[in-house]
């Protein structure tokens, strides 16, 4: 027998796969998503081996945008210029901003587990 809270995770799945909101697996730098910034000039520069250009485009970026594929990407510019101690620090960034996500998502999808009240003090509720 399956407890609530696997039943209401894989309703939350189905619902949401349902409706649009979950796609296909993609490359780690190739979601996209509303918020995202347009990062296909940044990738060209980076297929390129343009890495100070891909910095110089992205380092703007970050005032505005705080998502994880601008951090991905500039940890990943970083690290291939040789400054490994700040593309750890926006490695670390990325880790942070997806943990986030995942952590509302899972405040959400457990918010939807609750068991339901009894009305009679002391017994389990009545189906």
């Amino acid at each position: 027998m399956m407890s609530k809270s696997v039943i209401a995770l894989s309703l939350a799945v189905l619902l949401l796969s349902a409706s649009g909101h979950i796609g296909p697996a993609l490359a780690v730098d190739n979601v996209t998503s509303n918020d995202a910034p347009d990062l296909t000039s940044v990738r060209a520069k980076i297929e390129a081996k343009d890495f100070k250009g891909a910095l110089a485009e992205l380092t703007p970026m970050l005032e505005t945008h705080q998502h994880a594929d601008v951090y991905n990407l500039m940890g990943f510019s970083l690290r291939k210029t040789g400054d490994l101690k700040q593309a750890y620090t926006f490695y670390r960034r990325r880790w942070t901003s997806i943990r986030s996500i995942r952590a509302r998502l899972n405040i959400w999808v457990s918010s939807m587990s609750k068991p339901a009240r009894s009305t009679r003090p002391g017994r389990m509720p009545l189906r």
